[in-house]
């Protein structure tokens, strides 16, 4: 859910974050209470209803997921109310302020909120990931900064700085544990020390009393190789850039015009842009999260992502061009940059293992998990350019479209409108899907969980969108005469 608001909301200062899915778990860092998510009906779709866990029912929801589900069925039959935090209502499926859990790249050997702390590691001081970190840790973590750049952190487990929630931080390890408890969770220790663990290419040293139990770990990341260039590098210079930015830009100028947009629920503000030739730009919140291409030779109309690649290369040579992987699969190889994160997935071309696909992601190796995008259309683009200012790339875009109407207050967006006075005949184009002069019933038909939430069958329809509202007009003959989006 965006973290944008409408004017008349009062902001919920409390902050949610994920750190475990299937079921949803996390904890609100302002109070410091652990939640699990208990999936609710609401309007045509569904949300959590986020509830309060024990620290015994956190801990064994990360371990044992399935052990909540009886928990999970008494808050969905409406018991323990005095334990809900959070109910998606009123147009909001999130908190208004939620950090989702980071899908990993493969699936993880261990669980807990070390993933939190990891992915903070080589991000500027000021940037979320950090912001998290130090949330979840309750001030008790040691930060190691260069340059304005978090290079490690260090987490007690004992003593009056311990982590708040030591037992779940990871999961299977406790304040004690020996080294041999350590190793079987973490892994055996590497040449860099007998107490030296690797997660994801990044180092977690044990600490230990003189009698050998557990009592810290100290969190680390290797100094990456130097950025790649050429397509490669545009597309990871474009992460975390909001559109009509330079980077973004540029990556649009190399690998394609943009086709179509798509979202997988206009409550919801993650979005993919498809690009020419089957690159897809994927957004949250209006800022790059990940850029994926179907293949790493050059073909008709793409450049090369390697620079002087003219044909498909041996995993080897791959290697040779990123640096040295920091996770290996059978299918796929994991390299870290100071930018970002590279994935390049592999598949049998002929009898040659070669390069079938690359993405470029935030670092941390964190994976968008193919979605259903079940809307595509101008009406997405309408709702993204809601509150945009008025020299906005996105704004040119949309007033110079036929049949369309923006207005502006205090120079930003407030609000779009299709058809009215202005024309009907992009009708269509507003919904893939839709026909030229659209009906009530046509927008009931769709199955995309598009038909308004609140109705007056003889004039209007309305429901909530990624921040404002989206107001559908009738003719007595139920046909739609005019579709407006506008800021709450």
């Amino acid at each position: 859910m965006s973290s944008r608001t409408g004017r008349s909301r009062k902001p919920d200062q409390r902050w949610f974050v994920e750190v475990a899915r299937r079921p949803s778990l996390g904890v609100e860092v302002t109070s410091g209470r652990a939640w699990v998510g208990v999936d609710q009906q609401v309007g045509h779709g569904s949300a959590d209803a986020l509830y309060a866990l024990t620290d015994e029912q956190y801990r064994t929801g990360l371990a044992e997921p399935d052990a909540l589900r009886p928990f999970l069925g008494e808050c969905w039959s409406g018991h323990h109310p005095d334990r809900l935090l959070f109910s998606p209502a009123g147009g909001r499926w999130r908190p208004e302020r939620w950090s989702p859990w980071a899908e990993r790249t493969v699936p993880p050997r261990v669980a807990g909120e070390i993933w939190c702390h990891l992915d903070a590691l080589g991000a500027a001081v000021d940037d979320d990931a950090v912001a998290r970190s130090r949330a979840l840790a309750g001030g008790t973590a040691r930060a190691v900064e260069r340059d304005g750049v978090l290079v490690g952190v260090e987490l007690d487990l004992t003593g009056g700085a311990a982590h708040p929630r030591a037992g779940a931080l990871v999961v299977g390890l406790a304040a004690g544990s020996d080294r041999a408890r350590v190793a079987a969770i973490l892994g055996d220790p590497g040449d860099e020390g007998p107490d030296v663990h690797r997660l994801e290419g990044d180092r977690l040293t044990a600490r230990y009393d003189d009698a050998g139990g557990l009592v810290g770990l100290r969190l680390s990341r290797p100094t990456p190789p130097t950025a790649p260039v050429g397509a490669i590098g545009v597309m990871l210079h474009a992460l975390g850039q909001d559109e009509g930015s330079g980077p973004l830009e540029a990556l649009i100028a190399l690998l394609g015009e943009p086709r179509r947009r798509w979202t997988d629920s206009l409550l919801g503000s993650r979005r993919m842009i498809e690009l020419a030739g089957g690159v897809q730009v994927l957004l949250d919140d209006r800022r790059v999260t990940e850029v994926r291409t179907p293949a790493l030779q050059p073909d008709e109309g793409r450049p090369a992502l390697l620079p002087g690649l003219t044909r498909p290369p041996s995993r080897e040579e791959v290697a040779d061009a990123l640096g040295r992987p920091v996770l290996t699969t059978a299918d796929l190889d994991l390299f870290r940059s100071p930018v970002g994160d590279v994935v390049v997935g592999y598949g049998a071309l002929g009898s040659a293992v070669a390069p079938r696909s690359v993405s470029v992601r935030r670092r941390g190796g964190h994976s968008v998990p193919d979605r259903r995008w079940r809307v595509s259309g101008d009406l997405v683009t309408f709702v993204d350019t809601l509150g945009r200012d008025r020299d906005h790339p996105l704004v040119d875009r949309v007033r110079a479209l036929p049949g369309v109407r923006v207005g502006f207050r205090a120079n930003q967006v407030d609000e779009i409108e299709l058809g009215g006075r202005h024309g009907g005949h992009r009708f269509a184009a507003a919904v893939d899907g839709l026909p030229s002069q659209p009906t009530r019933a046509d927008l009931r038909a769709l199955r995309q969980g598009l038909a308004p939430a609140r109705s007056d069958p003889q004039a209007v329809e309305q429901r909530p969108v990624d921040g404002g509202m989206w107001t559908v007009r009738y003719d007595d003959a139920d046909r739609v005469t005019s579709m407006v989006v506008s800021r709450d």
